[in-house]
């Protein structure tokens, strides 16, 4: 799952625990981020394979030329 800072939130740079001295800017993607600040975040779907559609098509697809 990944994470990016939610529209409006100011950025942030964690001060202590196991993530201190990261920073963490917006626009920016997150696989990690600190769990008392993670009101602050927004999940970021993750994008479909396109290769996945591109194989069945081509595989349901008839072939093209058929020289014979």
């Amino acid at each position: 799952m990944k994470f990016r800072l939610k529209k409006g939130q100011e950025n942030i740079q964690v001060m202590s625990g196991p993530l201190a001295g990261r920073k963490y800017v917006r626009g920016e993607v997150y696989a990690e981020i600190p769990p008392e600040e993670r009101r602050r975040f927004e999940k970021v779907p993750e994008p479909k394979a396109a290769t996945e559609k591109k194989t069945a098509k081509s595989a349901t697809k008839p072939d093209a030329g058929g020289g014979e």
